[in-house]
């Protein structure tokens, strides 16, 4: 689902900017794994709780961002980070 919303939203940006979207939504879900893993609430800790709305939300403002903003793969990566 994120790998069509990115591809429909960057349709308008530099080809290298759209080539560079494809594998954000694997490495995101790889992240969201591993922060469950190595992260998992406790009760002092419980605010490491990270669901999909998270995951949403981090594509949701990418998804806001203009054309002339993002023109390098460096700058995209920035913006996921």
């Amino acid at each position: 689902i994120y790998s069509t919303i990115l591809k429909n939203s960057f349709s308008a940006f530099e080809t290298v900017v759209v080539e560079s979207t494809l594998p954000l939504p694997q490495l995101t879900m790889s992240l969201h794994n591993a922060v469950q893993q190595n992260l998992p609430p406790t009760p002092t800790k419980f605010h490491y709780i990270f669901s999909l709305r998270d995951l949403s939300r981090v594509f949701q403002a990418m998804c806001q961002v203009s054309p002339q903003v993002v023109i390098t793969q460096q700058s995209l990566l920035r913006l996921w980070r």
